[in-house]
């Protein structure tokens, strides 16, 4: 994941968060949400984390993460995802968070109508609503897609145990 490139570039480099946050002008808490991948650098911050760390741009572009997920999926690389994984994952997280459709989906901008599409798997999850319901939910694109709890916050990952 995103996170772990910049962390493993930057533990190559010998070089604390502070060392790294000063280097591309960011604060110390800026590079730890990069790495805990609860966020990541602005497309203004990217080219220079990317230069600082020896890294490609692409590999500092949550996009071209999702997209590579995302292409794997819709070209039946990964044939054990499917949209009523996600529907059924989505419903979980919802629930959870004892949301109504419309709650949830207002949180991440998605219209209740879109949302129960999603939910019953009627309509694939867009790579939009994917993101914009990471951001809102922190929960990662691996959960979302694959079911992987690993970069879930921890009290969510127990309770979404697939």
């Amino acid at each position: 994941m995103l996170g772990d490139s910049i962390r493993e570039a930057r533990e190559a480099k010998g070089w604390s968060q502070g060392d790294l946050a000063q280097r591309v002008g960011v604060t110390r808490a800026a590079v730890a949400r990069w790495e805990l991948n609860e966020t990541a650098p602005t497309r203004k911050r990217a080219p220079v984390v990317a230069e600082v760390l020896g890294l490609s741009l692409e590999t500092l572009s949550p996009i071209a993460e999702v997209e590579n997920k995302a292409a794997a999926i819709s070209d039946g690389h990964n044939s054990h995802v499917s949209a009523n994984d996600v529907a059924r994952r989505l419903m979980q997280l919802r629930e959870l968070l004892d949301l109504d459709q419309v709650s949830f989906g207002e949180r991440a901008g998605i219209s209740q109508p879109r949302l129960s599409q999603y939910e019953t798997g009627t309509r694939i999850l867009s790579l939009r609503a994917a993101l914009a319901l990471c951001a809102a939910y922190r929960i990662s694109l691996d959960w979302l897609y694959f079911g992987d709890p690993s970069g879930l916050p921890h009290w969510m990952a127990i309770k979404l145990k697939d």
